[in-house]
């Protein structure tokens, strides 16, 4: 009797050893899987092109960039101003903002204008010196008979009636400054001839 309930003794835990619960699974988390982000090709935009003017500069790189101008300005009384020298496209910006600017009633205002100067006939020229646009040289009217050979400005000189002259010994290396002192034309020395500087003061 012994023997038996030993050997139930037996089956039976071997059968509860086979019906232990299976483990438990690994949680999983319930969370998105992040990933990683997508780089995008970046487009290059295409260049539109426009009909717009480039900006209007007070600068200049030679004497074709210049012009002579009577142009009054905005809302001026006077058809014409003082004769001057400025850059084409100074001039031009100018006259098209002219063109969209609303102004005021000049029948009762008390205003002096000065002459209309045609610019081809005053004898001036419009340059380029030093990335500005200015006025300089006389007439060839104003030109001397006589020659004046120079190789430098120094040779230069200008007597009472402001006519080209060889300068004096004595005045050599004395530097004129324009408009100053009076001094609206100077001696210059223009392919190996003296000639008169003249400035707009």
């Amino acid at each position: 009797m012994r023997i038996w309930a030993l050997l139930a003794l037996v089956v039976a835990f071997a059968g509860c050893k086979n019906d232990a619960p299976p483990a438990p699974a690994t949680p999983q988390s319930s969370a998105p899987i992040a990933t990683a982000p997508v780089a995008s090709t970046p487009t290059t935009a295409s260049a539109v092109p426009t009909n717009d003017p480039p900006p209007a500069s007070s600068s200049c790189s030679s004497d074709s960039d210049c012009i002579l101008t009577t142009f009054p300005g905005c809302c001026a009384c006077c058809e014409c101003g003082p004769l001057k020298a400025t850059t084409k496209s100074i001039d031009q910006e100018a006259r098209d903002n002219c063109q969209r600017k609303k102004c005021d009633s000049c029948d009762k205002k008390d205003y002096k204008c000065v002459p209309c100067k045609d610019p081809a006939k005053e004898g001036m020229h419009a340059r380029c010196r030093d990335n500005a646009c200015i006025l300089v040289e006389t007439s060839s009217a104003a030109a001397p008979a006589e020659t004046i050979a120079c190789k430098t400005d120094d040779d230069c000189w200008l007597d009472d009636k402001n006519k080209p002259i060889k300068r004096p010994a004595n005045l050599r290396g004395k530097k004129l400054e324009p408009c100053k002192g009076g001094h609206e034309q100077t001696p210059a020395c223009k392919e190996n001839v003296c000639v008169v500087r003249a400035w707009k003061c």
